[in-house]
C-alpha cells in the first residue's frame, strides 16, 4: 500500500450544528488495515497523508489498526485517532515486521476540548497508542505522541521491539497546560536501545 501527496483514509463523525443548537453525532469508525508494506510519503506543500479517525462533538473518535511487515512514514505522513470535544480519541495499534520513521511524520492519539454555538465541550481521554515489531522501530525524526488538552487522561505509549532507536525524534505522552487530567506511562522493551538527540517525556 503506498499513501503519497495528501492521500487519505479517514473515518470521521461529527456534530451537526445549526443556529444555536447542536445535534449530537455517533462514534467515528474504526479502521483495519492488513498489508505486506504500508509506505506514507507526506508533502509540506500538498493536505497531509493521513490514516485517521476523528471527531468533532460528543462521539468518539474510532481505533485504528494495522499490521504490516514494514510499515514506512516519511515527511508529513500521519496515523491519528482525534477527538475534538467531549469523547475520547481510540487507541492505534501496530503490529509490524519494522517501523521505520523520518521528517515530520508523527502517530498519534489526542483529545481536544471544543466551543461551538454556545455549547463547551471540556475534552475527553487520550487514546493508548501500541506498537510491536520484530525487528525493529527506528525513529530517524518524527513523534509518537498520546495527549489531551481537556479534563481525560492522556493513554499510554508502549513501543517493543529486539531494537528501538529514537534519533532526533519524540516519544511523549502529555497533558496539555489547560488541561486538568494526568499524562500517561511510557513504557519501551528491547534489548537495543538508541537516544540520540530524542526526547521521551511524560508530563
Amino acid at each position: 500500500l503506498d499513501m503519497s501527496d495528501g492521500a487519505s483514509i479517514e473515518s470521521n463523525s461529527g456534530d451537526s450544528c445549526e443556529a444555536t443548537r447542536c445535534e449530537p453525532s455517533g462514534n467515528a469508525g474504526t479502521i483495519t488495515i492488513v498489508a505486506d508494506r504500508i509506505a506514507m510519503a507526506g508533502d509540506s506543500d500538498a493536505r497531509v497523508t493521513e490514516i485517521s479517525s476523528s471527531t468533532r462533538g460528543r462521539g468518539n473518535a474510532g481505533s485504528l489498526t494495522i499490521t504490516a511487515d514494514r510499515l514506512d512514514l516519511t515527511g508529513d505522513a500521519r496515523i491519528a485517532s482525534v477527538s475534538t470535544g467531549d469523547g475520547d480519541a481510540g487507541q492505534v495499534d501496530l503490529t509490524l515486521g519494522e517501523l521505520r520513521m523520518a521528517g515530520a511524520a508523527r502517530i498519534t492519539t489526542s483529545a481536544i476540548p471544543m466551543c461551538s454555538f454556545g455549547y463547551c465541550a471540556l475534552g475527553g481521554r487520550g487514546g493508548a497508542v501500541t506498537i510491536a515489531a520484530d525487528r525493529a522501530i527506528l525513529m530517524e525524526g518524527g513523534a509518537i505522541v498520546s495527549q489531551t488538552n481537556g479534563r481525560g487522561n492522556a493513554g499510554t505509549v508502549s513501543l517493543k521491539a529486539p531494537r528501538v532507536t529514537i534519533r532526533n525524534a519524540q516519544v511523549s505522552t502529555s497533558a496539555g497546560p489547560a488541561s486538568t487530567a494526568d499524562g500517561g506511562g511510557i513504557a519501551i522493551e528491547t534489548a537495543d536501545l538508541l537516544i540520540d538527540g530524542g526526547e521521551v517525556s511524560s508530563l
